[in-house]
């Protein structure tokens, strides 16, 4: 999975010439101009960055009551992308196994069809195949969601739904060790290149300090023309990770 927050702390701090106190158990960062507090609050706008230009999503259960058309989504939910009516006896099957709320849904999670239920990628394709050959030759049951209120309104037709359906659903909070592979590499470099930005801010103060061995030059305006070019390029990247458009039918 993704790489854990602490782990990103030990990195970041290292490229920029300090370090990590393992022996204290928050890790407190030492001989570097980046305090603890400017790396949280670079990985909180990390998370922001991550969640308006992309979003983790997740599919989680739900169970349905055909006399009941309102359902309240949990705080975490900031949209709702999709219903999946009908789930086929197999995918109902990993209800058991727990999985739901920990399957990062997107371009880089799908694989063939025939990957099997054995990987994630075979679970979000076999999902995403169900769903479209539903589309086509079917009529589905409707269904909308108010983001103020976190109700999710759905309407059925009688005998259409096996009162299992599953909710592939936007959050708004996540864990970046939870992030997978591309999506993981995206945000640890962006919570780098933000740390960057504030340590090249404070450096570029001064253009220079005196020191035992004679003046030291220091590198704040490198850093934050690094930092800035890194943006740019996450932008574009992020932006391209999600892939194409999905098929539109009904």
């Amino acid at each position: 999975m993704g790489t854990p927050v602490k782990k990103i702390k030990e990195i970041v701090v290292s490229e920029l010439g300090g370090s990590v106190d393992l022996s204290k158990e928050n890790n407190p960062i030492v001989n570097v101009e980046l305090n603890d507090q400017q790396f949280d609050t670079a990985v909180l706008l990390a998370k922001q960055w991550f969640t308006a230009k992309k979003g983790f999503t997740v599919f989680r259960p739900l169970s349905i009551d055909p006399a009941i058309s309102e359902y309240k989504m949990k705080d975490d939910v900031q949209s709702v992308l999709d219903v999946v009516f009908q789930v086929p006896t197999d995918v109902a099957a990993f209800f058991t196994l727990g999985f739901f709320d920990i399957i990062p849904y997107g371009t880089q999670n799908f694989g063939s069809i025939g990957a099997g239920l054995g990987s994630y990628s075979g679970f979000a394709q076999l999902i995403s195949f169900t769903e479209q050959r539903k589309r086509v030759f079917s009529v589905e049951p409707e269904w909308f969601f108010e983001p103020q209120t976190k109700i999710l309104h759905v309407m059925t037709r009688a005998g259409s739904v096996n009162n299992l359906v599953l909710v592939q659903a936007k959050l708004n909070a996540f864990d970046p060790a939870n992030l997978a592979d591309k999506d993981d590499y995206l945000f640890t470099r962006w919570v780098r290149a933000k740390c960057k930005e504030i340590v090249g801010r404070i450096r570029s103060k001064y253009d220079s300090m005196p020191a035992a061995g004679g003046t030291i030059t220091l590198d704040g305006a490198t850093l934050l023309a690094e930092s800035k070019e890194e943006f740019e390029k996450l932008d574009a990247e992020i932006f391209a990770s999600q892939g194409p458009d999905g098929l539109i039918s009904g």
